[in-house]
């Protein structure tokens, strides 16, 4: 079953909120998701593991103190979408040099917030990771090496060279035990029913209007 990069995103953001993110940043993850998924990275299956793991967590000590060039969380391990969205604003630091970012879970939700870095630079950028090397521009990117889905250290910094071109994606095909957890997360977004919801519902319900 395939669906298109706009009910991604849209699943993918209400998922993020049910899972404790606040709405600015559950609209980050769902346009990380939808950049993945375009990208045929599987941006559906990597939002459900991440959220499973933070489920409910104190989000506060997932974030990353920003003061220096190694990027740490009080709690050792980064959220990429937090740390994603202070890296978008902090992309003028890259200027003066690569940013480590310490244990960061789920890595591949970077990605999305190093290509706005790239559009606000106009240049493209690098993620490295033990063997792995990303090179990103706009909404072009190519992968030396295998980028793991475990905690790792990564470095952010401008590139010398631009990647290759990409093929995007137009449709996604999720796992479909992915997807449901998504919706699951999803769910706690929606509003209880009520006598009086339920009244206003589709059709006459307690009122006669004929």
């Amino acid at each position: 079953m395939s669906f298109s990069l706009n009910e991604v995103e849209a699943t993918a953001k209400k998922a993020a909120r049910g899972a404790g993110y606040p709405w600015g940043l559950a609209d980050e993850a769902g346009k990380a998701t939808r950049w993945l998924e375009a990208h045929g990275m599987a941006g559906c299956t990597r939002l459900a593991a991440h959220l499973q793991t933070v489920d409910s967590a104190d989000l506060e000590s997932w974030t990353p103190n920003t003061a220096t060039e190694v990027w740490e969380s009080p709690s050792g391990h980064l959220c990429p979408i937090i740390t994603g969205s202070a890296l978008s604003d902090a992309a003028y630091r890259l200027r003066g040099g690569p940013i480590t970012l310490n244990q960061v879970h789920t890595p591949h939700l970077l990605l999305s917030f190093i290509a706005g870095c790239s559009n606000f630079l106009d240049q493209a950028i690098s993620l490295t990771s033990g063997n792995a090397k990303a090179l990103i521009y706009l909404k072009e990117m190519s992968i030396d090496g295998s980028l793991g889905d475990e905690p790792c250290d990564v470095t952010i910094g401008l590139a010398g060279q631009d990647p290759k071109p990409s093929e995007l994606l137009t449709r996604a095909s999720p796992d479909l035990h992915d997807w449901a957890i998504l919706n699951r997360f999803a769910k706690r977004t929606y509003a209880p029913a009520t006598a009086a919801s339920r009244a206003k519902g589709a059709g006459a319900g307690l009122t006669d209007n004929d």
